[in-house]
């Protein structure tokens, strides 16, 4: 299991990683709203990395907290769109997993991503695939 204070960063630099891996350019920047900036398909692509080691009481998954900003002016992913995707790390597997969202989907302060999705070999360029689709 990931320490707590280096988590995010450590999803971070995994997003990366594998986006890297997929064959696409990919810069960690770490703005406000927004934590990678990759080429995909010749658009520029903002990517906000989430990362989760907390598992759904009663459910086999994931929990993740969507909110943005400081304390005062918490707000949802999706109020200001400010990323494309979302990208929710899973820490607690064997390997970290990574399941793709658009941002405008996620209107919640809070996300569930179930473990029923991880048996997919595919997922990650699955649903990356598939949120690109959707951004238009």
């Amino acid at each position: 299991m990931v320490d707590h204070k280096f988590q995010g960063k450590c999803a971070e630099y995994y997003v990366a990683y594998l986006l890297l891996r997929l064959g696409y350019a990919t810069n960690l920047v770490n703005q406000n709203g927004f934590d990678i900036l990759a080429i995909i398909n010749d658009k520029l692509v903002k990517i906000e990395v989430k990362s989760s080691t907390r598992g759904i009481t009663n459910r086999k998954g994931y929990k993740f907290s969507t909110k943005q900003g400081k304390n005062g002016t918490l707000r949802k992913l999706s109020e200001n769109c400010d990323s494309d995707i979302v990208a929710f790390v899973m820490l607690n597997e064997e390997y970290p997993r990574v399941y793709f969202k658009p941002t405008k989907t996620i209107t919640g302060i809070s996300h569930q991503i179930y473990s029923i999705h991880l048996s997919d070999k595919n997922l990650e360029k699955r649903t990356l695939n598939d949120a690109l689709s959707k951004l238009g």
